[in-house]
């Protein structure tokens, strides 16, 4: 028998691979508006907060007296599942580092169908849709955990971004065409500095909360991108001599 010449025999599919590979489209997002803002005190249940142009968080709840959650609704009108079941959610922080120096982890939850509506003018504590007794002092049943943002190292600078992505966004449009995300600490190194980031009302748009869906072509750019180099390494290499 003979040793398979993969360079002669399987070319013309390796070059197809390849080809595919050269001519997956850009990925595209769209963007969708942040409507309503705003951050809520534990300490402070029936206070409503005004976020003016940065909103304030401060974790790890529920044994932190003093936690401060952040609530974002975007409107979902005329965004549908075509366009992506991928979301990328971006926020901005508009405080230098704390003193003493703290890092600060946070993570993101989606409000469940079905949920109460809400507005930031009038959320406090004691009213906001999806807290409960559960994890941060959520409701276990009427939230759902979407990702973890990147850490702020202690030191981090004003202007430093926390970013999430996360799958499946159109499972949780409310009946008003809403999505509600709400952002809680998880932990800090120090429990006592917040941090606070820019809000849709913040006077530099470019540091606005920003939520873009997109999708990701099937198979992952990142197994594409492996198959090109196998494609590269495999047409590089000599015809294996027969035996």
């Amino acid at each position: 028998m003979f040793p398979l010449d993969m360079a002669r025999h399987s070319s013309p599919l390796l070059l197809a691979a390849a080809l595919a590979v050269l001519l997956l489209p850009h990925r595209t997002e769209a963007a969708v508006t942040l409507i309503e803002d705003n951050f809520i005190w534990k300490g402070t249940p029936t206070a409503i907060q005004d976020s003016n142009a940065s909103l304030t968080i401060k974790g790890p709840a529920p044994s932190q007296g003093n936690a401060r959650t952040i609530y974002l609704k975007f409107d979902l009108t005329g965004h549908t599942i075509a366009e992506g079941n991928f979301a990328d959610l971006t926020l901005t922080s508009v405080t230098t580092a704390s003193n003493p120096p703290t890092s600060f982890s946070f993570a993101l939850y989606a409000l469940n169908t079905g949920g109460a509506a809400w507005t930031e003018s009038t959320i406090n504590w004691a009213n906001s849709p999806g807290l409960g007794t559960g994890t941060f002092d959520l409701s276990n049943t009427a939230t759902t955990f979407l990702g973890n943002f990147n850490t702020l190292p202690a030191g981090y600078a004003s202007g430093s971004p926390i970013s999430v992505s996360f799958a499946d966004w159109d499972n949780y449009r409310q009946a008003d065409n809403t999505l509600t995300l709400i952002i809680v600490g998880t932990a800090q190194s120090d429990a006592g500095p917040s941090i606070s980031f820019a809000s849709s009302e913040n006077g530099n748009a470019a540091i606005r909360p920003t939520l873009n869906l997109s999708a990701v072509p099937e198979p992952s750019r990142s197994l594409l991108g492996l198959l090109s180099l196998s494609v590269i390494i495999c047409l590089r290499r000599r015809p294996s001599a027969r035996l």
